[in-house]
């Protein structure tokens, strides 16, 4: 199953293509990344044993970013 996601914009930095995303705390893989939208591929077995089958289009999600995307964001962000 393939659930989209969207988000703010302002977060668009620390989502990369095939990159670490958490949501409502269940490690997952982004792909087909947008400025504001992304999509994961949830495989039967995570479905059936997480909060993730409760989902509902609409529904709120809290997102976690990976680590070192924050870290990349923020050396930048010192250095210009």
């Amino acid at each position: 199953m393939v659930f989209v996601i969207e988000f703010p914009g302002k977060f668009a930095p620390l989502v990369v293509e095939k990159g670490s995303i958490c949501l409502d705390g269940i490690s997952l893989t982004a792909f087909n990344v947008k400025k504001k939208k992304l999509s994961v591929a949830i495989i039967p077995y995570t479905l059936e044993h997480t909060n993730l089958k409760q989902l509902e289009a609409g529904m709120p999600v809290n997102m976690e970013f990976d680590m070192v995307g924050k870290y990349i964001l923020r050396f930048d962000q010192l250095h210009h």
